[in-house]
């Protein structure tokens, strides 16, 4: 599983974009804020067609994905952009496992 967070000031300064402290740690708060839209999916299995088409919560999921053991993030940066990528391993969002796998907040 992977998640990207791309913050892009273009023609500002590259001194205008955030730290790589700030940037991970934006992307995390972004990634989690998606909770909201999942709410009511706790301890159900979702239907594909809402995973797929619904509110975007597959950054939340992947974040919080309980067979996901281990996670390794980069942080690249360009002149006017900065890209987070985090992996997990095992990979999260599999289908048919939300329910086992996505634990209400505050309960893990």
């Amino acid at each position: 599983g992977e998640n990207l967070y791309i913050n892009i000031k273009p023609n500002k300064p590259a001194e205008e974009l955030p730290t790589d402290e700030a940037a991970l740690s934006r992307s995390i708060d972004m990634w989690y804020a998606e909770v909201d839209d999942y709410k009511g999916l706790f301890g159900k299995e979702p239907k594909r067609k809402k995973l797929l088409m619904g509110p975007d919560t597959g950054h939340f999921t992947q974040l919080v994905w309980k067979k996901s053991k281990a996670v390794g993030c980069g942080i690249a940066r360009g002149n006017d952009a900065i890209v987070v990528c985090c992996n997990y391993a095992p990979a999260g969002n599999v289908f048919d496992k939300f329910a086992v796998n996505v634990d209400p907040a505050g309960h893990r």
